[in-house]
């Protein structure tokens, strides 16, 4: 039983997940040093953030799994400007269309998850790997230093891990 997914699988499930979406408009990964820095250029909102997820392993001895603790942002409204602190009406505005977009997000994620077959016929891999009752929706900003204001979405993949070494990767 080898590993199911990579952390490069990983981000190009999310950033597929942000293209299909109609209302996310720029999506990248991005990097802790961006939190508080500007976005990047070019950036349309609503912007999917996404993070490299946490591994850690779960289960038991004998049958180890991988879990990742996968995360992404919801950040930003067109049209809908921030910077203002006081303006609690914009703010409120852009965290109640994040959070819509990220409660979407979680339904497209469950929808893919129980799907055991491609429509090729092919094993989903990402079947049953979703960890349902692990998703969280936490309200952040100010983010950025566009004084973003959004929605954290945090979830956990769970992978079987195969613990066998391979013996050609060793001297």
């Amino acid at each position: 039983m080898k590993t199911k997914i990579t952390h490069s699988d990983i981000i190009e499930k999310l950033k597929d997940l942000a293209e299909k979406h109609q209302g996310i408009k720029t999506s990248y990964r991005w990097n802790l040093n961006e939190f508080d820095g500007p976005v990047r250029p070019g950036t349309i909102f609503p912007l999917m953030t996404i993070e490299s997820p946490t591994v850690e392993v779960g289960n038991t001895e004998s049958l180890p799994f991988l879990n990742y603790q996968c995360a992404f942002n919801i950040l930003g409204m067109d049209g809908v400007y921030t910077s203002d602190r006081n303006d609690e009406k914009a703010q409120n505005t852009v965290i109640n269309n994040a959070l819509e977009i990220a409660l979407e997000s979680f339904r497209k994620l469950i929808q893919e998850n129980s799907i055991a077959f491609n429509t090729d016929g092919t094993k989903n891999k990402w079947y049953s790997l979703l960890d349902k009752l692990s998703f969280q929706f936490t309200k952040i900003g100010p983010v950025t230093s566009d004084y973003l204001y959004g929605y954290r979405c945090e979830f956990v993949l769970k992978s079987p891990f195969c613990s066998e070494l391979t013996p050609e990767k060793w001297q």
